[in-house]
């Protein structure tokens, strides 16, 4: 019996010893480098980095990840892009109109489509832009795109309520008081108002060459240095002078100042315009939206010119 139990002991040490052995045989793995290879820690890592309210950047600015980002004039917005992709900002402007550094060079590709602006760059250098909407400089939106090695991003910038709500009341008022009678009405009734001084409802005034247009007559120069747009829903008008200097009493002829986009165009208080005489001129288009230029459409002609007299 005795040497049963201790055959029994000698059997059971045999086996811990090899077991010991074998344990002591595989390497120690630092929980850091199992981390590191583990492809759910790296999908956290990303996601954390591309999800987080702030990042502190250099000279310890903050950058924001947010996808929605409320605007206010006058203050800047410092916002993270994806490089070497295509990211898009939607914007709460109809036109919007991009300005700023480098936007120009050949590391930055900028596109305009509708109320988006569509922007790639291949640097890392941050990309300061102001944005406002076409011929309206009175709000103005700052903000800084920093390049970084994430995915394409798309933004979503939105003005604070009120300024939504003074915006769009802006827009209707001008929409329905266009649409209020037919356009012939409309354009002689615009045409009237603002040469008696006034502006219609909706529309807005902005001085100081705000526009240009080109109008060419003989007899007669045209300035457009002091010029005023007044600008609707779907109608602006560009009020230039138009000065005779020639010898004798020119009529103003408006077809001189006619364009692809031009509706009507018109002269006060003169249209006979004698000698060293000032008049005003009265330019009304139309809004195209999405920059669309409706006259690069062409049409063949019916008729065969080797053949007209």
């Amino acid at each position: 019996m005795p040497v049963f139990i201790l055959f029994i002991a000698f059997a059971l040490s045999m086996i811990w010893n090899s077991c010991t052995y074998a344990i002591s045989g595989i390497p120690v793995v630092p929980l850091s480098v199992m981390k590191q290879n583990n492809p759910e820690e790296h999908a956290k890592e990303d996601s954390k980095l591309i999800h987080d309210k702030t990042v502190a950047g250099e000279n310890n600015i903050t950058v924001m990840n947010r996808n929605i980002i409320i605007m206010e004039p006058g203050v800047h917005q410092i916002v993270k892009m994806g490089i070497n992709h295509l990211n898009r900002i939607i914007t709460p402007f109809e036109n919007p109109l991009i300005k700023g550094s480098m936007i120009k060079t050949d590391s930055v590709k900028t596109d305009i489509n509708g109320n988006v602006v569509y922007i790639a760059s291949t640097s890392n250098h941050p990309i300061s832009l102001f944005i406002t909407e076409s011929g309206d400089e009175t709000i103005a939106l700052s903000i800084t795109l920093v390049p970084h090695h994430i995915p394409p991003r798309e933004i979503t910038l939105k003005l604070k309520d009120n300024i939504n709500i003074q915006l769009d009341t802006q827009y209707k008022q001008a929409m329905q008081w266009e649409q209020s009678q037919p356009l012939y009405n409309t354009i002689e009734s615009l045409l009237r108002i603002l040469a008696l001084k006034q502006i219609p409802p909706g529309y807005k005034l902005y001085s100081e060459n705000a526009a240009d247009h080109h109008c060419k007559q003989t007899g007669l120069r045209f300035s457009f240095s002091n010029s005023q747009l007044i600008k609707g829903h779907d109608l602006m008008v560009i009020i230039g002078v138009a000065t005779n200097t020639s010898p004798h009493p020119i009529e103003f002829q408006e077809y001189h100042c006619g364009n692809w986009d031009v509706v009507a165009v018109s002269s006060y208080p003169y249209s006979a315009i004698d000698p060293g005489e000032n008049t005003e001129i009265f330019i009304v288009k139309r809004i195209i939206n999405n920059n669309v230029k409706e006259h690069n459409i062409k049409r063949q002609s019916l008729l065969n010119e080797n053949t007209v007299e």
